[in-house]
């Protein structure tokens, strides 16, 4: 069965939403700053995602201002 991009979209949107279930801190610089970090990495420990965003740099890199390296 493959895997649609929507589906694996919604997976991030659900990672998304548990950072909100984090107590961030009451500074509104420190929890931007806290969420971005969550995020990232939620985004590096997501296999479907690296692969979604390879697969599309891939079809497009030849347009794109930079490079990605293994």
């Amino acid at each position: 069965m493959q895997v649609s991009m929507y589906d694996k979209l919604v997976k991030g949107v659900k990672g998304v939403k548990e950072v909100y279930k984090i107590n961030l801190g009451i500074d509104t610089d420190d929890r931007l700053l806290r969420a971005q970090g969550a995020l990232y990495m939620y985004m590096r420990k997501n296999k479907a995602l690296t692969e979604l965003l390879l697969s599309e740099y891939k079809k497009r890199k030849e347009f794109l201002p930079f490079v990605i390296l293994d």
